[in-house]
């Protein structure tokens, strides 16, 4: 049967390396923010599993738990911000990545330092 072959591949998976990588912003990336909003782009390798998640830290705040890699990071304020994502299978995390960001204010278009 095809259950050998099965079995093997997903001990291939088990064994593979995971990693969480932050695609956008990258770090020292000085962004425009639009009303405090980021956009946060992560990469998964290989995907997540089932049973896996993220956790995404920005600054001190109380981590947001989500499975999507493309996510909205809601009233943050110009300045330095560090970010940090924990890829989790349940309370074991797996793999991590951090990087500093900067958000510039915005007026009409202009940036003023």
């Amino acid at each position: 049967g095809q259950g050998g072959v099965k079995g093997a591949v997903r001990f291939a998976q088990a064994m593979a390396e995971r990693t969480i990588a932050i695609a956008s912003p990258q770090a020292g990336e000085a962004l425009r923010a639009n009303g405090g909003m980021i956009r946060l782009e992560l990469i998964a390798t290989p995907p997540l599993a089932q049973d896996e998640a993220l956790a995404v830290y920005l600054d001190n705040t109380a981590p947001q738990i989500t499975r999507e890699l493309t996510l909205a990071l809601a009233n943050v304020d110009r300045g330095e911000h560090r970010l940090r994502v924990e890829r989790r299978q349940g309370d074991v995390v797996l793999a991590q990545s951090e990087g500093t960001f900067y958000v510039l204010r915005t007026a009409l278009g202009r940036a003023f330092p």
